[in-house]
């Protein structure tokens, strides 16, 4: 057994990236990845020409910028610990993207990128306004949000704190956006206090809930991926549930029976806290909109026996049916 309620200590524990890559590698284990050495081959970079699109027309809005500006929408600084997760042996993700669902860039791109700082100071933006630099590292399947850390903390951080950003809107609505003053705060929110923070609460967000579903899928589907990156026994243990709802008092036992794991709160869709207990992680779900509501709830446990303790614990019975 496997108490996560003592997760904070082990991830507080860790001095380094080092020793948060060692950390990775053990939850990953504990969750059911073994893994089969690192496959991740670096994508071709685009070369200059095509991105800038050399054989069509400048477009007008362009018109007076400086070529030796020009970035080609890539990160000007790239810090080590992003190389070194995309090139770590035991990668789940570069191994089982599957896992996630996310998009990424393994030369991590530029937000906002050159270009688009200067359409907003052509749009008359305030350039107190205009956000920072990101390198832009994964993101979302449908681009609806992405990670990424500020340029400017990794030319002093080899492992900088990394943001989830709304990055995907065009020049045009950006400046709209920001014609008034400064952007929405959840339009760049920090979400890790480093990068290799990061990579592991992406793990447990992720591994503990996906892992019994994909290697059924790899069972069904074997040409999607190898089978054998998982411990199959472990994870056929798995029992995964989620209730959409909770009441005053399950959301009260929740706060006392099962602590954080020690993560900033984890932005994507929603604001979520990972929690912990004896085999089992707790995602708990809440409205940024709507802070006083109670949430929905997904569990993840290690074992059926691990399950039955916590809806127990939690009074999740048939008053909250849950979403399987």
């Amino acid at each position: 057994m496997i108490d996560y309620s003592g997760f904070a200590g082990r991830l507080a524990a860790c001095e380094d990236r080092a020793a948060r890559w060692d950390l990775l590698r053990e939850v990953q284990r504990e969750w059911g990845f073994v893994g089969a050495g690192n496959v991740w081959e670096p994508r071709t970079e685009w070369p200059p020409a095509d991105m800038t699109g050399d054989s069509e027309p400048e477009d007008e809005e362009f018109e007076g910028f400086d070529e030796a500006d020009e970035d080609y929408g890539y990160a000007a600084v790239v810090p080590p610990a992003i190389n070194e997760w995309y090139a770590l042996a035991e990668n789940s993700f570069s191994q089982m993207p599957f896992l996630y669902w996310t998009h990424p860039m393994d030369r991590p791109c530029r937000y906002p990128d050159a270009r688009t700082v200067f359409y907003l100071r052509k749009h008359d933006i305030a350039e107190d306004v205009i956000p920072p630099f990101h390198g832009i590292f994964m993101a979302e399947y449908e681009a609806c949000f992405s990670w990424g850390y500020r340029e400017s903390d990794a030319m002093k951080d080899d492992d900088p704190p990394v943001y989830v950003l709304n990055y995907a809107r065009p020049e045009w609505e950006l400046a709209e956006d920001l014609a008034d003053g400064p952007d929405d705060p959840r339009c760049m929110e920090l979400t890790a206090r480093s990068i290799t923070e990061w990579a592991l609460a992406f793990a447990m967000v992720n591994i503990p809930f996906s892992a019994q579903h994909v290697l059924s899928t790899l069972r069904a589907e074997p040409e999607k991926g190898d089978p054998g990156v998982f411990d199959a026994a472990a994870v056929a243990q798995h029992t995964i549930a989620d209730y959409s709802t909770l009441t005053d008092d399950q959301r009260a036992r929740l706060d006392e029976a099962y602590p954080s794991l020690g993560f900033l709160t984890w932005q994507d869709f929603g604001a979520n806290q990972l929690r912990g207990g004896p085999d089992v992680v707790l995602n708990h779900k809440t409205d940024p909109d709507d802070p006083d509501a109670n949430g929905s709830l997904s569990i993840a446990a290690r074992t059926p026996e691990a399950m039955a303790a916590v809806v127990e614990r939690l009074g999740l019975d048939d008053n909250t049916p849950p979403e399987i």
